[in-house]
């Protein structure tokens, strides 16, 4: 029989902190979208659209993060121990586990992540001796440690107690077929996405097309104050409106683009779904190929 364990980190700190995080660069983008549709094109523009630019691009990241924080479980049984992050998938020979012991047995001061909040203590440092502690926890104290002759692990189960003493009922059976170390990192998930023709062709269409926009749209609005957005019913003349207002059209067309961009890249992982990532990455293409056609009328117009 092979038993099995599993275990999850604290989740509720992570979860709140990243939800913040985001409400906080949704805020932080909006406002700056805000004032920079009522400035010209010049450094208060830049000013301005630069926290847009930025939470266009960090909003997804961080969603992701959340996404491999709901999803991180450490699994073990008498063959291996799994550390799953996101994309992420550390195993573990049991046969090569030294010991695992909490943070506090040990008689020196772990260094920690540079860059870490509750719910994502991530990556690696070297210890004096050289040796590589591989950081997946939610928090960066009362950690566990995992060691192997040439790595350590340090995790933040939620039950550190009963994670030991699995690893202690599960030694005591024996390795049967014990798997080769590997480590599975989110890079190996884009390197496959990124040799595969169609899913190349299909990303780099959407970003060429979008980054068209975007220098037509910078150049229209510095060369007019403002544009006409056609006729009212009654025949006569929209009131025209600051030129510069047409960067959210650039913006929304890359907010759309990274969002297609990662959920593509989530479902590509199954082959059975692919089809549903190309007509994402294919969609992004299209939004930006109707915003182009969108500007030909407006300027048109104007």
């Amino acid at each position: 029989m092979n038993k099995s364990f599993s275990f999850s980190p604290p989740l509720r700190n992570g979860t709140i902190v990243h939800v913040i995080a985001i409400a906080a660069f949704a805020a932080i983008g909006a406002w700056g979208l805000w004032h920079a549709s009522r400035v010209h094109i010049g450094p208060e523009f830049i000013f301005y659209f630069a926290p847009t630019a930025l939470a266009v691009f960090v909003i997804p990241l961080l969603a992701y993060r959340i996404y491999a924080l709901q999803n991180a479980e450490y699994r073990m049984d008498r063959d291996s121990i799994q550390l799953q992050w996101g994309f992420r998938l550390e195993i573990i020979p049991m046969n090569s586990v030294e010991w695992i012991r909490p943070e506090s047995d040990l008689e020196l001061t772990l260094p920690k992540p540079t860059l870490r909040f509750p719910g994502a203590v991530l990556g690696r440092k070297k210890l004096p001796s050289g040796k590589i502690i591989i950081f997946l926890a939610t928090h960066s104290h009362d950690l566990i440690l995992i060691k192997t002759p040439e790595k350590i692990y340090a995790v933040s189960p939620s039950e550190p107690n009963g994670f030991i003493s699995a690893f202690q009922s599960l030694i005591e059976m024996g390795s049967l077929a014990p798997p080769n170390e590997q480590s599975i990192l989110p890079t190996f998930l884009l390197a496959r996405v990124w040799q595969t023709i169609p899913a190349r062709a299909l990303i780099l269409s959407g970003f060429v097309l979008g980054f068209a926009l975007f220098v037509w749209v910078t150049f229209a609005a510095s060369s007019r104050a403002q544009i006409s957005l056609g006729f009212l019913n009654t025949g006569e003349p929209r009131s025209p409106i600051p030129s510069i207002r047409l960067m959210l059209l650039p913006v929304l067309n890359g907010f759309t683009y990274v969002i297609n961009l990662l959920s593509g890249i989530f479902i590509f992982r199954k082959e059975e779904n692919r089809l549903f990532a190309y007509l994402l990455w294919g969609a992004s293409g299209i939004v930006a190929l109707l915003f182009l056609l969108s500007m030909v009328y407006i300027l048109r117009g104007s």
